[in-house]
Protein backbone atom coordinates (compact mmCIF):
# COMPACT_ATOMS: atom_id res chain seq x y z
CA UNK A 1 0.00 0.00 0.00
CA UNK A 2 1.45 3.31 -1.02
CA UNK A 3 1.68 6.37 1.45
CA UNK A 4 -0.68 8.09 -0.02
CA UNK A 5 -3.41 5.41 -0.23
CA UNK A 6 -2.62 5.48 3.54
CA UNK A 7 -3.36 8.71 4.31
CA UNK A 8 -6.95 8.69 2.18
CA UNK A 9 -7.71 6.09 3.83
CA UNK A 10 -7.36 7.16 7.92
CA UNK A 11 -8.70 10.57 6.44
CA UNK A 12 -11.80 8.83 4.91
CA UNK A 13 -12.28 6.82 8.01
CA UNK A 14 -11.66 9.70 10.54
CA UNK A 15 -8.53 7.62 12.45
CA UNK A 16 -6.42 10.76 11.70
CA UNK A 17 -9.35 13.17 13.71
CA UNK A 18 -10.03 14.92 10.36
CA UNK A 19 -13.90 14.36 11.16
CA UNK A 20 -13.64 15.15 14.85
CA UNK A 21 -12.21 18.24 14.36
CA UNK A 22 -15.68 19.87 14.11
CA UNK A 23 -16.85 18.22 16.96
CA UNK A 24 -15.62 20.17 19.69
CA UNK A 25 -16.40 23.50 18.48
CA UNK A 26 -19.87 22.29 17.71
CA UNK A 27 -20.06 21.38 21.42
CA UNK A 28 -18.85 24.66 22.57
CA UNK A 29 -21.06 26.37 20.22
CA UNK A 30 -24.24 24.70 21.71
CA UNK A 31 -22.76 25.35 25.26
CA UNK A 32 -22.95 28.75 24.45
CA UNK A 33 -26.24 29.21 22.62
CA UNK A 34 -28.13 27.07 25.73
CA UNK A 35 -27.01 28.97 27.91
CA UNK A 36 -28.23 32.76 26.35
CA UNK A 37 -31.32 30.68 24.94
CA UNK A 38 -32.13 29.71 28.68
CA UNK A 39 -31.25 32.88 30.26
CA UNK A 40 -33.23 35.03 27.66
CA UNK A 41 -36.25 32.30 28.32
CA UNK A 42 -35.89 32.30 31.72
CA UNK A 43 -36.01 36.51 32.12
CA UNK A 44 -38.29 37.22 29.17
CA UNK A 45 -42.14 37.83 29.04
CA UNK A 46 -41.79 35.26 26.07
CA UNK A 47 -40.53 32.43 28.57
CA UNK A 48 -43.23 33.71 31.17
CA UNK A 49 -45.98 33.06 28.24
CA UNK A 50 -44.78 29.61 27.56
CA UNK A 51 -44.89 28.68 31.03
CA UNK A 52 -48.34 29.67 31.13
CA UNK A 53 -49.21 27.92 28.33
CA UNK A 54 -47.89 24.48 29.66
CA UNK A 55 -49.72 24.92 32.91
CA UNK A 56 -52.81 25.87 30.73
CA UNK A 57 -52.56 22.44 28.92
CA UNK A 58 -51.97 20.43 31.94
CA UNK A 59 -54.95 22.35 33.56
CA UNK A 60 -57.27 21.35 30.00
CA UNK A 61 -55.99 17.80 30.70
CA UNK A 62 -56.80 17.51 34.22
CA UNK A 63 -60.35 19.06 33.60
CA UNK A 64 -60.79 15.65 30.84
CA UNK A 65 -59.91 13.51 33.46
CA UNK A 66 -62.62 14.98 35.31
CA UNK A 67 -60.16 16.80 37.81
CA UNK A 68 -61.39 20.14 38.66
CA UNK A 69 -59.60 22.94 38.55
CA UNK A 70 -59.78 25.63 40.40
CA UNK A 71 -57.57 28.51 39.21
CA UNK A 72 -54.34 29.06 36.59
CA UNK A 73 -52.53 32.52 37.25
CA UNK A 74 -48.99 32.18 35.79
CA UNK A 75 -48.40 28.99 36.03
CA UNK A 76 -50.45 27.91 39.06
CA UNK A 77 -53.11 25.21 39.02
CA UNK A 78 -55.04 24.33 41.69
CA UNK A 79 -56.54 20.77 41.42
CA UNK A 80 -59.28 18.93 43.34
CA UNK A 81 -60.69 15.87 42.89
CA UNK A 82 -60.91 12.19 44.37
CA UNK A 83 -60.98 13.22 47.94
CA UNK A 84 -57.85 15.56 47.35
CA UNK A 85 -56.75 18.90 46.13
CA UNK A 86 -53.33 19.78 45.16
CA UNK A 87 -51.07 22.90 43.56
CA UNK A 88 -49.33 22.54 40.85
CA UNK A 89 -46.61 25.05 40.05
CA UNK A 90 -44.55 25.23 36.67
CA UNK A 91 -41.14 25.89 37.36
CA UNK A 92 -38.29 26.28 34.60
CA UNK A 93 -37.18 22.92 35.76
CA UNK A 94 -40.45 20.89 35.60
CA UNK A 95 -40.98 23.03 32.20
CA UNK A 96 -40.31 21.40 28.63
CA UNK A 97 -38.75 24.53 27.12
CA UNK A 98 -35.75 23.78 28.27
CA UNK A 99 -35.27 20.51 27.11
CA UNK A 100 -36.66 21.37 23.57
CA UNK A 101 -34.07 24.14 23.18
CA UNK A 102 -31.62 21.97 24.24
CA UNK A 103 -32.69 19.30 21.71
CA UNK A 104 -33.10 21.70 18.72
CA UNK A 105 -29.46 23.10 19.66
CA UNK A 106 -27.91 20.05 19.53
CA UNK A 107 -29.61 18.91 16.12
CA UNK A 108 -28.37 22.33 15.18
CA UNK A 109 -24.73 20.89 16.31
CA UNK A 110 -24.69 17.75 14.65
CA UNK A 111 -22.84 17.49 11.19
CA UNK A 112 -24.01 15.43 8.45
CA UNK A 113 -27.98 16.03 8.96
CA UNK A 114 -29.92 17.00 6.44
CA UNK A 115 -32.42 20.29 6.62
CA UNK A 116 -34.99 17.96 6.50
CA UNK A 117 -33.45 15.96 9.78
CA UNK A 118 -32.91 19.76 11.22
CA UNK A 119 -36.65 20.75 10.21
CA UNK A 120 -37.94 17.42 11.42
CA UNK A 121 -36.24 17.90 15.25
CA UNK A 122 -38.49 21.13 14.94
CA UNK A 123 -41.59 20.52 13.70
CA UNK A 124 -41.80 16.78 15.28
CA UNK A 125 -39.52 15.40 17.90
CA UNK A 126 -39.86 18.69 19.80
CA UNK A 127 -43.60 18.82 20.23
CA UNK A 128 -43.39 15.06 21.58
CA UNK A 129 -41.14 16.34 23.92
CA UNK A 130 -43.33 18.60 25.58
CA UNK A 131 -46.25 16.26 24.94
CA UNK A 132 -44.04 13.50 26.83
CA UNK A 133 -43.80 16.03 29.58
CA UNK A 134 -47.38 17.12 29.75
CA UNK A 135 -48.31 13.77 30.44
CA UNK A 136 -45.99 13.30 33.18
CA UNK A 137 -46.69 16.31 34.88
CA UNK A 138 -50.39 14.95 34.50
CA UNK A 139 -49.45 11.37 36.05
CA UNK A 140 -47.86 13.49 39.09
CA UNK A 141 -50.84 15.80 39.38
CA UNK A 142 -53.12 12.47 39.04
CA UNK A 143 -51.09 10.43 41.69
CA UNK A 144 -51.21 13.78 43.90
CA UNK A 145 -54.81 13.57 44.23
CA UNK A 146 -55.60 9.88 44.09
CA UNK A 147 -53.19 8.49 46.49
CA UNK A 148 -51.61 11.90 48.52
CA UNK A 149 -48.24 13.82 48.65
CA UNK A 150 -46.15 11.01 49.40
CA UNK A 151 -46.94 9.08 45.80
CA UNK A 152 -46.69 12.57 44.12
CA UNK A 153 -43.67 13.47 45.59
CA UNK A 154 -42.32 9.11 44.77
CA UNK A 155 -43.39 10.31 41.10
CA UNK A 156 -42.21 13.70 40.61
CA UNK A 157 -38.64 13.15 42.65
CA UNK A 158 -37.74 9.73 41.01
CA UNK A 159 -39.98 7.58 38.62
CA UNK A 160 -41.52 10.83 36.37
CA UNK A 161 -37.73 11.98 35.95
CA UNK A 162 -36.03 8.76 35.31
CA UNK A 163 -38.61 8.57 32.93
CA UNK A 164 -38.56 11.56 31.46
CA UNK A 165 -34.67 11.41 30.96
CA UNK A 166 -35.07 7.69 29.03
CA UNK A 167 -38.22 9.48 26.95
CA UNK A 168 -35.93 11.93 25.94
CA UNK A 169 -33.23 10.14 25.16
CA UNK A 170 -34.94 7.47 23.36
CA UNK A 171 -36.31 10.73 21.37
CA UNK A 172 -32.93 11.64 20.56
CA UNK A 173 -31.87 8.42 19.85
CA UNK A 174 -34.39 7.88 17.57
CA UNK A 175 -34.01 10.87 15.65
CA UNK A 176 -29.96 10.46 15.44
CA UNK A 177 -30.65 7.31 13.64
CA UNK A 178 -33.39 8.36 11.49
CA UNK A 179 -31.46 11.78 9.99
CA UNK A 180 -27.59 11.38 10.95
CA UNK A 181 -25.29 11.03 7.71
CA UNK A 182 -28.90 11.51 5.52
CA UNK A 183 -27.41 14.78 4.02
CA UNK A 184 -24.90 17.30 3.56
CA UNK A 185 -26.39 19.71 5.87
CA UNK A 186 -23.33 21.11 8.89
Amino acid sequence: MSRQSGESTRASTGTSGGSLRWVYPRIAAFAVAATVAERLLRSSQVGSLLLGLEASAVARMLELAGVGVIAIRRGVVLAYGFGHATTMIMTWECSSLLAVVAFLLFSLSIPGVSPGGRLAAALIYAPAIVAVNLFRILVVVLASLYFGVGASALMHNYLGSALILLAYTLLWFDWLARHLGRGSGG
